[in-house]
């Protein structure tokens, strides 16, 4: 059993609620504090540096504390609407939220891991990362060995993925599912509360790397739109839209 210091239950749950009684998960803050503690991970001067062969094993599901994502959407002017996860979170929930996801995508174990968001405002209830040994590309992608992996975080502007060269797989995909995801009748689908990051691993790491950027203390952007393609671009095909705020932006409550 975990200790209670880093470990906290779920609430019930509709669905199969007599196992949510017995299932602990480890708060992402707690793990998070941890491997900072041991110098796994380092900001400095807009660079991050992680030490993967450090790392104690992630975990399979864990909690965000605070961030928060809420359902909108974008009205096009040639009559397409297109859905968009709106998230609410501040820096250190951007970072947490980055560094889990890239580690993720960087160590398949075979199942999805799920981020389960306990601020009783989000709409959405869970974020599920689909792993990434499901795509055959992740073995160009993972590092060799135990060394180090360093990259720069770019300063970001409210549309970051404008550049020539990128295709829409190059993005990220943003799904909603229930927890069975069966649609049988309306319920069901009022019911998807779930977001699935259903892209291919090297758009996910591109995710990420936009999460570790939210949380640099040298960003000035407070908010990040990711549109799909008859707008700025940012998702893959069939994707959801996705916004990103920070306090201060008109946009927070």
């Amino acid at each position: 059993m975990l200790s209670t210091e880093i470990s906290e239950k779920m609430p019930n749950s509709d669905f199969n609620n007599k196992f949510d009684n017995e299932i602990e998960y480890v708060r992402l803050s707690h793990w998070y504090r941890q491997q900072m503690s041991t110098g796994v991970f380092k900001f400095s001067n807009q660079r991050v540096e992680i030490a993967i062969g450090e790392i104690k094993q992630l975990p399979a599901e864990v909690i965000l504390r605070g961030l928060h994502i809420s359902n909108s959407q974008h009205q096009y002017s040639f009559g397409y609407c297109a859905e968009v996860f709106e998230f609410f979170g501040h820096t250190h929930e951007y970072r947490e939220l980055g560094l889990f996801l890239l580690l993720a995508v960087l160590n398949p174990i075979g199942v999805d891991r799920v981020i389960h968001l306990s601020n009783e405002s989000s709409e959405i209830k869970k974020i599920r990362i689909i792993d990434s040994s499901y795509w055959s590309e992740i073995e160009d992608i993972k590092p060799l060995g135990e060394d180090p992996i360093e990259f720069q975080l770019n300063l970001l502007h409210k549309h970051p993925w404008l550049e020539q060269g990128l295709g829409a797989s190059d993005f990220p995909v943003f799904n909603r599912c229930n927890e069975l995801d069966i649609y049988r009748n309306v319920k069901d689908w009022q019911d998807r509360n779930i977001l699935v990051l259903a892209g291919r691993p090297a758009a996910n790491i591109r995710l990420a790397h936009l999460l570790l950027a939210l949380s640099n203390p040298q960003n000035r952007c407070l908010e990040v739109a990711l549109e799909v393609e008859g707008g700025f671009r940012g998702v893959g095909p069939l994707s959801a839209e996705a916004r990103f705020w920070l306090p201060g932006s008109f946009a927070w409550d």
